[in-house]
């Protein structure tokens, strides 16, 4: 999987957890990620 075809990253924003999603051109997801908010900053 390659990330270089992200086009779109939504993120949900939660207290202490994220959802970090990436998008192709077409609206596929191509990555999807749950971080802490420590993960996020770095």
């Amino acid at each position: 999987m390659s990330h270089t075809n992200i086009v779109t990253i939504g993120i949900d924003l939660g207290k202490n957890t994220f959802h970090v999603v990436g998008f192709d051109a077409t609206g596929a997801i191509i990555l999807r990620k749950k971080r802490s908010r420590n993960q996020l900053e770095q």
